[in-house]
């Protein structure tokens, strides 16, 4: 069945297949033929073999959106884990769609854990001296840190750096760019986005984000987060509001004394407990939470 971090990545080429041009670049393709339109085509791949291959996607570049034929025709391939059996019926995918689109083809494997990536990454001999397929592969390290928004080029940057880096050490700063970015971006949208990164991301850093969510709301009352994180969630009760900020506080490693755990927990005074909540995804120490 498929994850939802699989069905991340088909569905922003769905919604939007001129991304796949950055997915190339991130890749290593420095160049891609001038176009004037992208849209995905059928991922069915099988010829005259009964044999099935399907690519989980195929999106082609058209110089001019009336021509037939493609001027570049790309597969996208979203791999978890290293599978042999790719290695096999990749080499297949790229000659049959290159046979059908009479065009060139290139192959891109996005796998954001790096282990595996780097298995994919393993160049197929193809059997005549000098022919081999190197898939291009995307993995952790390819998808750019993304720490403020000068950096991205489109909001959709930003939504995979949180997407596949909003666990990392860097995770505070490309969540709050994330949070910036979504103020940009159409609600429906932005929330999916958001529904998407929060899916995904292990306890610690999905509830970093929804404190950084909640710290938001509150201060710049924004309508955007108001529907995105609801008033009544962002109104919990203090004992809620107080296992928040202890998890921020074990997920940031911050040394937390029985003293300080004790303040934190029998503390009732709601806009006390929003204070250190505006704060504790920010601070250097536990005593600062309380400067």
């Amino acid at each position: 069945m498929p994850t939802r971090e699989h069905e991340f990545w088909l569905e922003l080429i769905d919604d939007q297949p001129s991304f796949t041009a950055v997915l190339l670049r991130w890749a290593g393709i420095d160049q891609i033929p001038p176009f004037a339109q992208v849209r995905v085509d059928s991922g069915d791949l099988a010829e005259y073999n009964p044999t099935e291959y399907r690519a989980d996607k195929v999106v082609s570049f058209y110089a001019d959106p009336m021509d037939k034929r493609p001027v570049l025709a790309v597969i996208l391939e979203m791999q978890r884990r290293y599978v042999d059996e790719k290695h096999w019926s990749w080499p297949a995918y790229v000659a049959n769609l290159r046979g059908r689109r009479r065009c060139p083809v290139l192959l891109v494997v996005i796998c954001p854990n790096e282990t595996e990536a780097e298995k994919c990454r393993e160049p197929i001999p193809l059997g005549n001296p000098g022919s081999v397929l190197c898939p291009l592969v995307i993995g952790q390290r390819d998808v750019p840190v993304i720490l403020n928004s000068d950096q991205a080029t489109d909001p959709l940057d930003v939504v995979v750096s949180a997407f596949v880096h909003g666990a990392g050490p860097a995770g505070e700063k490309v969540f709050t760019t994330l949070l910036d970015m979504m103020e940009q971006v159409e609600a429906v949208r932005g929330q999916t986005y958001l529904d998407n990164v929060l899916a995904v991301q292990p306890e610690p850093a999905r509830r970093l984000l929804e404190i950084l969510m909640t710290a938001r709301t509150r201060e710049y009352k924004s309508d955007f987060f108001r529907r995105a994180y609801g008033e009544g969630k962002a109104e919990g009760k203090a004992e809620g509001e107080a296992k928040a900020i202890l998890e921020v506080l074990a997920a940031r490693d911050l040394t937390l004394s029985e003293e300080a755990r004790v303040r934190i927990t029998s503390c009732t005074d709601l806009d006390q407990l929003e204070n250190w909540i505006r704060r504790v995804a920010t601070v250097e120490s536990v005593e600062d939470l309380f400067d």
